[in-house]
């Protein structure tokens, strides 16, 4: 069920991972044998310029990404107020009376899953993914990333009443914040979407997680809140046309290398080690 990593999370060599306990518990695969590297020794210098091309264009994704979630941040910290924060706790105390309660067996586990990224074709979540898997979908509308204080209190309690999760982090801050939550024995959703719904009426319930804000305090932040967002929107998307503009380069590689490589060896490979992790 995991989705894939969104793209903008490869800017380091996805390719490797060295093992910790090789032969005991890992393997190593090496698919660097199924290149033909006489075949490929002509375009050497061409490898080195696409992959030096699409390369160097990462920082500047990310410079801007880091950009973007500053504002956020920014315009999260000028809504945030105590009161709202009470009101989005004890709402979601509700939710874990009504869902969590009659199990403390022993204490969950949680897994961290991607389900949403930037990446060349903007900001995507795998809404299809959730829809799929979950039949108690919460919908939590928020124009300014109130769901990450809700989520974490929903977190807590999950864990606390022994309900097995996956927390599902913000692309921009995946050590910080949260932006989805599932708990698969429950088939409940906790899903951040917006204004619009992602959903068209199949969530279980919609929650406007910025009603907590005071509506004098919005009113009177409303022009510079305004202004945050639009540069937001406005950063990310220069980030979205530079991931574009990545994919492009990467593509022009990718037509270097395909015709040169054994895809059958790899499918080969693929069944040989599905079949021997089905037999441990």
């Amino acid at each position: 069920m995991p989705p894939p990593l969104p793209l903008c999370a490869a800017a380091a060599p996805a390719h490797v991972v060295e093992t910790r306990y090789a032969a005991a518990v890992d393997s190593y695969i090496n698919l660097g044998a199924f290149y033909n590297r006489t075949a490929l020794a002509p375009r050497r210098r061409d490898i080195i310029d696409a992959c030096d091309a699409y390369r160097a264009d990462y920082p500047g994704v990310y410079r801007c990404l880091r950009a973007a979630l500053a504002v956020k941040e920014q315009g999260r910290a000028t809504v945030l107020t105590d009161a709202a924060l009470t009101k989005l706790e004890k709402r979601a105390v509700g939710v874990i009376s009504r869902e969590f309660g009659g199990r403390s067996r022993r204490s969950g586990k949680m897994t961290k899953r991607l389900l949403s990224g930037v990446t060349p074709k903007g900001r995507l979540c795998f809404y299809d993914t959730v829809k799929a898997n979950y039949s108690r979908i919460y919908e939590l509308d928020t124009a300014w990333g109130l769901s990450d204080v809700f989520l974490k209190k929903l977190l807590a309690g999950a864990l606390a009443s022994g309900w097995d999760v996956i927390a599902c982090p913000d692309p921009l801050s995946p050590e910080n914040r949260l932006e989805h939550l599932l708990v698969p024995e429950l088939s409940a959703a906790f899903v951040t979407s917006g204004p619009e719904s992602a959903f068209e009426g199949a969530a279980y319930r919609r929650l406007r997680l910025d009603g907590a804000i005071e509506k004098e305090h919005l009113a009177a932040n409303r022009q510079r809140l305004r202004f945050m967002q639009k540069t937001a929107r406005a950063i990310t998307g220069e980030a979205v046309a530079m991931l574009a503009g990545i994919k492009e380069k990467h593509d022009v590689l990718e037509a270097i290398y395909n015709p040169h490589v054994d895809f059958d060896g790899i499918s080969a490979l693929a069944e040989d080690t599905a079949a021997e992790i089905l037999n441990l």
